[in-house]
Parts: C-alpha cells; sequence; structure tokens
C-alpha cells in the first residue's frame, strides 16, 4: 500500500489504460524520448498544492521553499514567479537561487555546521536572515559583519522544550545538537544588543519532520506558556 504523504500526490495525477500520465503525457511516451532512468516534473501539480496552503493560511504568513527539496533552476523559477520566499542551506544553494533569479533579501540561510566562509557569503549577499544555531554562531556572525562592513539578518534557532507529536523525525522535547535550548533563550536576548553587526529578526523553529497531522502541528504552533513567556 502507498504511503499517506504518496497517495497525497498521487490523487493529482491522471491515469489512461492503467498509465500514469505526467502533464497528460503517458510515462512511456515520456520514456520514448529520453535516456532513461530520468525525472519529470508537473509543475501545475506544484501550483494546485501552492494554491490550496495559500488558500489554508492566513496572507500575513509567508510560505518558503527548501531548495534542499529540489535544487533544479527551472523548478526555483516557479516558485520565485509564484512569490515565494526560500529556505537555503549552503552557499551552493544560496548561489542557485540567485543565479535563478531570487533575491537574497527573500532567503532564509539554515542548517548547523556554517563553514566562516559560508558565513562571510551569507552575510555579504544580504540574505533575509541567517539562522543561528548556537551562541558561538551569533558571535561568529557578529564578527564577520564588523569585518566586511555589511549589518546581518539574524534570527534564533530555537530547541524548544517540547516536541512535535506524530512526527518521523523529531527536533525538539529535551537536549539535541540543533538550536539553542529554550532556557538559554533569555540570557542570549539581552546580549544580541551588544552585538552592533546584528540586526535580530525573529524566531526560527523546526521541530520534526514527515508529519501529516494537522492537529499535531496546531498543537504545536499554538506555543505552550512558558515558551510565550520567553518571547
Amino acid at each position: 500500500m502507498a504511503s499517506k504523504a504518496l497517495q497525497s500526490v498521487l490523487r493529482y495525477f491522471d491515469r489512461r489504460h492503467g498509465e500514469l500520465l505526467v502533464g497528460g503525457i503517458p510515462v512511456s511516451h515520456l520514456a520514448a524520448g529520453h535516456p532513461t532512468p530520468f525525472y519529470v516534473y508537473d509543475l501545475s501539480v506544484a501550483r494546485e498544492k501552492y494554491r490550496l496552503l495559500r488558500q489554508a493560511l492566513p496572507q500575513e504568513i509567508e510560505i518558503h521553499y527548501a531548495i534542499k527539496a529540489n535544487p533544479h533552476p527551472e523548478v526555483i523559477r516557479f516558485f520565485n514567479r509564484l512569490g515565494l520566499g526560500f529556505d537555503v542551506a549552503s552557499v551552493g544553494e544560496l548561489q542557485t537561487a540567485m543565479q535563478a533569479g531570487v533575491a537574497a533579501e527573500s532567503c532564509g540561510f539554515a542548517g548547523p555546521g556554517k563553514s566562516l566562509s559560508e558565513l562571510e557569503a551569507a552575510v555579504r549577499s544580504g540574505v533575509g536572515s541567517i539562522n543561528a544555531e548556537s551562541e558561538r554562531e551569533l558571535e561568529l556572525i557578529n564578527e564577520v559583519s564588523h569585518r566586511v562592513g555589511v549589518r546581518a539578518n539574524v534570527s534564533l534557532r530555537i530547541n524548544p522544550a517540547f516536541e512535535l507529536k506524530s512526527s518521523g523525525m523529531r527536533i525538539g522535547g529535551g537536549p539535541q545538537p540543533f538550536g539553542i535550548d529554550q532556557e538559554e533563550l533569555p540570557r542570549i536576548l539581552t546580549q544580541i544588543p551588544k552585538m552592533t553587526g546584528i540586526r535580530f529578526v525573529g524566531f526560527h523553529l523546526f521541530a520534526g519532520s514527515q508529519n501529516l497531522k494537522a492537529s499535531a502541528l496546531m498543537e504545536f504552533l499554538a506555543f505552550p506558556s512558558s515558551f510565550s513567556r520567553i518571547s
């Protein structure tokens, strides 16, 4: 039996005589014209899924596309035309996005283990947010900012004390190698005004993936009162 994720995608594709159609074209016809194996994408499906997501969310919420999901330049250009922002996790992804016409300020630079050269490239480009994973990374960003003469937009990635239920991979709810522990936030927030190379723009939360339960996501986004008092 197909997984729930696969089922949610396949319902957007038609079949004819038991054969899958992509963009209305039988896959056998596509295979006849291209060396196999190959990838084929139906961007009309992507457009429809984006429409449904946009319709379900308040207009003040921006939607970002994670380039690591598919870094093909045409896919990036497609989502850029729709007005999405972008999440990048490396300098290579940032460069790919910018070469596809994406403005750096619409990108968020995420991911642990950023190198000094990556931080410098991100600061120089003027990305919308560098998601800092630790107090040390904050210090490095501040140092880089002063060295290159560009003030950096920075969000703090939080390791929350609560977890996202029903996730295939959980990142939160206790000690983790990702992000700043929730308990450390009050102290670190008092240090940020002293880092004059940093412009604080908000928080970054990623507590789990492979979650298809809306109720679990709603519960997580409601935030326990302990976090609300900190933020």
